[in-house]
């Protein structure tokens, strides 16, 4: 029988997914401390949660994609947000024989923790090479050749707005077949990284449009 062997990397990303949906859970108690932290602006749990979802699957099926120092903030980044998933895991766990001063501490810990990573992802995003800077007010046109060898591929995009919030992080899908023309909304989000995954082009077509939106406003057109 042959066995087979489990990446290492991927080992890794389901261990943080599983501490990350600890922590959501425990974030839901009525807890005064666990509710603080959830709701926590500077933390945004959602978007901690996105960003990680967002980097563990860069570098899990797209290491290409990336060069040597934007791997290594990813990576930086993914270890802030397995850390932080097991200090509240671990508030969560022992939170009864805890002081309140203990678990003050703990969660601060946490928020610290989510707050960098969520920092450090940013700064490897923006490191891509091949990162589109999206314009915050006028359409931009992108026209580009997309190798897709392995019958996906994407693209990293970027909209800033300054004094904004800190930024949301999308991921989203396009399966390609044999249309030749697409719209995709990226959400309702002012400033933002997306990944856009193209998947499963036809062999009958070799040039598509995308039309790239935030609700019904045009962001950008890729040829």
């Amino acid at each position: 029988m042959t066995k087979t062997r489990i990446p290492p990397l991927l080992i890794n990303s389901l261990r943080t997914l599983t501490i990350i949906i600890l922590a959501w859970l425990y974030f839901t108690r009525k807890e005064t401390h666990f509710n603080s932290l959830a709701q926590s602006p500077e933390i945004g749990f959602g978007v901690a949660q996105d960003a990680n979802f967002l980097g563990m699957r860069l570098l899990r099926d797209y290491p290409d994609f990336l060069d040597k120092t934007s791997q290594a903030e990813i990576s930086a980044a993914l270890r802030d947000f397995s850390e932080a998933g097991s200090t509240v895991w671990l508030m969560g766990s022992t939170h009864t024989a805890l002081t309140a001063q203990q678990l003050e501490d703990g969660f601060a810990k946490a928020r610290e923790l989510y707050r960098l990573a969520v920092q450090r992802m940013s700064v490897g995003l923006e490191h891509i090479p091949r990162l589109i800077n999206l314009s915050e007010t006028t359409p931009i046109s992108i026209t580009r050749s997309i190798s897709i060898p392995f019958q996906s591929a994407v693209l990293v995009l970027r909209r800033q707005q300054a004094n904004s919030q800190p930024p949301h992080f999308v991921w989203r899908k396009v399966q390609l077949g044999i249309e030749k023309e697409f719209s995709l909304d990226l959400g309702d989000a002012s400033d933002f990284f997306s990944v856009v995954e193209l998947q499963n082009p036809s062999h009958l077509s070799s040039k598509f449009q995308l039309h790239l939106m935030v609700g019904s406003k045009l962001l950008a057109n890729v040829d």
